[in-house]
């Protein structure tokens, strides 16, 4: 099942113009106040407060196979996951573009392991200048104690029509891009700091929705016992 929420119209104006570089950001002016009504039923986790003030995505050369150009953000506990949430907005071209999720596990502070997906999402965001939060749901995912879930765009080598949300005032996540060669930025995995036009960023739009999980049962072993004395 697939639900999207729709917020306030945004006002936005083109940080920089759609021709042939990598990175294109939407500068977003203050929204009318964080939406804080959800769905019954489980948990909310989302680093951003859910007003934005930018959205962005990688183009071109940015986004390449297998998965630069990804966005992530970090979350803790382990949690039966029901849904993959995604916040944006759609500059209305014709073309269409699929999206994959993912579920990472954490390695040393970046995503590793991947542990869940979703592929080929339709995300269905507002045309600019409303913005659209996108629910995918998603079953048999249970979290470990420390994940990440994120999101690439099936364009590559083209101009897509989607951005991602982006909040620049909230309490802060752990936003991270995986950065192709060739950009002019360290590659692979890096905080999504770097990346001039997410320069200030606090959080990316994307979150899941999910029941606390049982705790993993610990198991007793006689490791580290004392056999006998002697």
């Amino acid at each position: 099942m697939h639900t999207c929420r729709p917020y306030g119209p945004v006002a936005l104006t083109l940080a920089a113009s759609l021709t042939v570089v990598s990175t294109v950001a939407l500068a977003l002016a203050a929204t009318a106040g964080p939406v804080v009504a959800q769905e019954v039923g489980d948990t909310l986790l989302m680093n951003a407060d859910r007003t934005y003030e930018t959205a962005f995505r990688w183009a071109y050369g940015g986004q390449q196979p297998p998965d630069y150009g990804s966005i992530a953000e970090c979350y803790e506990g382990r949690y039966d996951l029901t849904a993959l949430v995604a916040a944006g907005t759609d500059i209305g071209c014709d073309a269409f573009y699929a999206v994959d999720f993912y579920i990472w596990e954490d390695d040393g502070g970046q995503p590793g392991a991947v542990l869940c997906s979703l592929p080929d999402q339709a995300l269905f965001f507002a045309f600019y200048p409303d913005y659209l939060e996108n629910q995918v749901e998603i079953q048999g995912c249970t979290t470990p104690d420390s994940w990440w879930v994120g999101a690439w765009g099936q364009w590559v080598n083209t101009v897509p029509c989607i951005f991602f949300a982006v909040d620049l005032d909230g309490p802060g996540g752990c936003p991270m891009t995986k950065i192709a060669p060739g950009q002019g930025y360290p590659t692979g995995w890096q905080p999504a700091g770097i990346v001039t036009e997410l320069a200030g960023i606090r959080a990316f739009g994307i979150g899941a929705r999910g029941t606390p999980a049982d705790p993993v049962p610990v198991v007793r072993t006689s490791w580290g016992e004392i056999k006998s004395l002697y």
